[in-house]
């Protein structure tokens, strides 16, 4: 699956529903990234009749820090969706059924503390 727009010279607008991971934003802005451009909440596109412009969602389900199992709010042919799945375990919310998305992104730190640790071990001596 391509994320990038190849048929236009827009970059592809990337957004997320509110409340999303700020650094979404400051990726985008750091790797400055031109074929890609953040565009904030995506429920302020939901009902935007450019359905030919190409939008990535970012879906963070369970969302932090309500634990709510959130889904994508936009949909169509030009519409891909990448599910952050940093919470998605069991002692975080309760998994009613199995996922399976395209594309999901997941992270071991949540699970076993080992962000945590390690950002303690860096800050104190």
């Amino acid at each position: 699956m391509r994320l990038e727009n190849t048929s236009s010279q827009s970059p592809t607008r990337v957004v997320a529903s509110i409340p999303y991971y700020s650094l979404y934003k400051n990726q985008m802005e750091y790797f400055n990234l031109e074929k890609f451009k953040f565009e904030g909440d995506a429920y302020t596109w939901q009902n935007r009749s450019d359905g030919s412009a190409n939008v990535i969602e970012f879906v963070t389900a369970p969302n932090n820090p309500d634990g709510r199992l959130s889904e994508a709010i936009l949909d169509g042919p030009n519409v891909k969706t990448i599910h952050d799945r940093a919470y998605y375990w069991p002692h975080f919310t309760p998994i009613p059924a199995p996922t399976d998305e395209d594309v999901m992104v997941f992270t071991l730190s949540k699970l076993t503390g080992i962000g945590v640790k390690y950002g303690l071990r860096t800050i104190l001596p």
